[in-house]
């Protein structure tokens, strides 16, 4: 089966990428170790990849390999959590990671080819805020996997949904307090998320959205319209 080809010029629809992205936030707050919304979480981080990745313009040879590593990294993943009853295995987390970068590098790949600051724009730069956070949040559930000693001082065995509260609440700068990291590398972690999230939502995303022009792109359409309407006219013969 071969995927539409999806139109370079025409805007890609980012918003809809940020709802898909909303759902994986959410699902990771009923994501086990072990059960139906785990999968379901999977499969939409899966599902949103792909999608961005096509509406990214991403084709070639790249294109291909990053949706067909995709697609196979969540059937494992499926087959582990819903046939074998495993807890997250390499395949779930590598799949985390892989949303987590390949998505938002696909976003700015497209969006710094645009000429006009508009909805299109927002949207990506709305999408990779989100996207910050998904990383850390792996980050964080790597970490606490690989090293020694738990990850937080208040709980030992924390939940996906730990880690996703703590990373939003780290990147907003909200500083709750119920959830404090326990080691020196955990810390430092959390001290760049805080960082890279402030820094993005002040300069990039502020800087898109006070530069935002509706009629930008309606207007370039049609401008390039005119000029080819004109450049077949003929000319008046001598």
């Amino acid at each position: 089966m071969r995927l539409r080809r999806i139109d370079p010029s025409q805007p890609p629809p980012y918003f809809v990428a940020l709802i898909g992205i909303i759902a994986v936030v959410l699902l990771s707050a009923g994501r086990g170790e072990s059960n139906p919304i785990g999968a379901l979480s999977l499969l939409v981080q899966g599902a949103v990849l792909i999608f961005v990745l096509r509406i990214s313009d991403v084709g070639g040879r790249a294109g291909r390999i990053a949706i067909g590593v995709t697609a196979v990294l969540v059937v494992l993943g499926l087959a582990s959590i819903l046939i074998e009853g495993e807890s997250a295995t390499l395949s779930t987390h590598v799949v985390g990671l892989l949303f987590a970068v390949a998505t938002p590098a696909a976003i700015i790949r497209r969006v710094i080819r645009e000429s006009h600051v508009d909805a299109t724009v927002v949207g990506g730069a709305l999408c990779v805020y989100l996207l910050i956070g998904l990383f850390y949040v792996q980050v964080f559930s790597i970490s606490d996997r690989v090293i020694d000693g738990q990850f937080f001082v208040q709980v030992a065995d924390p939940t996906p949904a730990d880690f996703s509260y703590f990373s939003y609440v780290t990147m907003t700068t909200v500083g709750y307090g119920d959830f404090t990291a326990a080691g020196n590398l955990d810390r430092m972690f959390a001290v760049t998320e805080a960082l890279v999230g402030q820094l993005y939502l002040v300069t990039v995303v502020a800087l898109a959205v006070s530069r935002v022009r509706p009629g930008a792109r309606r207007r370039s359409v049609a401008e390039d319209v005119a000029d080819v309407r004109e450049s077949e006219t003929p000319e008046d013969p001598p």
